[in-house]
């Protein structure tokens, strides 16, 4: 669920382009069950989707913030600060 970074739950078959990251280059994705992350041109982590179990790497005191959802998913791109010089 959100793993797509639409801010929906629709099941989808084709890949979309995320308008979260219409700007930047994106160089690799990786794709788990339920979340994703994107690597930028400019080495920049990216990530969406579910929060169980702390795979996207965010600061727990910001899921809450970014969850808008009762499925404790992160339903659109963020930067991943943690991994920034």
């Amino acid at each position: 669920m959100y793993q797509t970074g639409q801010d929906d739950t629709e099941h989808r078959t084709v890949p979309r382009k995320l308008e979260a990251l219409s700007t930047i280059r994106i160089h690799q994705v990786a794709c788990g069950g339920l979340h994703t992350l994107a690597l930028s041109k400019d080495n920049k982590i990216y990530c969406w989707g579910s929060t169980e179990g702390g795979q996207l790497g965010l600061p727990p005191d910001s899921i809450p913030k970014l969850c808008k959802n009762e499925e404790n998913a992160v339903t659109r791109p963020q930067l991943l600060v943690s991994l920034q010089d």
